[in-house]
């Protein structure tokens, strides 16, 4: 009799441990997952809000009579305004620049203007409307900058885009005509 009541201790003993053994299991397999996908969920998270600050950021400003186009020798240099809508310091920090898209039916150019690179006056390059200065600066405030652009093509109209530090593009911001808009002010080619 005490054998038979010894063996049901030890049959009841291996049940209770295989339980424990599997409960521990799920919790390490848990931990285990949730350390993976909490931190890409945060990521994925901060990636998808990143541009929700620059959604109107970048406008162009028509005021200083630019954005708009002189031919000289069947190039054409595209004098464009941009400044900025938003004067929030935080905002301004995560901006590297911006891409401008010149666009025509059948095809596109771009432009990266990022803040500190040096400027081009070379055909699909990009520099500052005084030409004097050899980097590119990036409206920051309520500032407004003018850049050229030197193409052989002529566009119909331009759209701009942030670019951030983080190396994200983020959706275009505004966009205007310049097919016909042929520049009053001189334009130092």
């Amino acid at each position: 009799m005490k054998y038979s009541s010894n063996k049901i201790k030890k049959k009841a003993l291996s049940s209770v441990v295989a339980t424990i053994l599997l409960v521990m299991l799920t919790i390490i397999a848990v931990a285990i997952i949730a350390g993976f996908i909490i931190p890409f969920v945060s990521d994925s998270l901060n990636e998808g809000t990143e541009c929700v600050d620059y959604t109107n950021y970048f406008i162009f400003e028509d005021e200083f009579g630019y954005n708009c186009y002189s031919q000289v020798d069947g190039e054409n240099f595209y004098a464009i305004s941009v400044g900025v809508s938003s004067a929030k310091s935080e905002s301004e920090e995560k901006i590297k620049g911006f891409k401008l898209a010149f666009q025509k039916t059948g095809g596109s150019e771009v432009a990266d203007v990022l803040e500190g690179e040096p400027t081009s006056g070379e055909l699909g390059g990009i520099r500052m409307l005084d030409s004097a200065k050899p980097i590119i600066e990036i409206p920051k405030g309520r500032e407004v900058r003018t850049y050229v652009y030197r193409t052989t093509e002529t566009f119909e109209s331009v759209g701009i885009s942030p670019i951030l530090k983080s190396g994200r593009l983020c959706d275009q911001t505004d966009k205007i005509r310049v097919s016909f808009e042929i520049c009053e002010n001189p334009i130092d080619v």
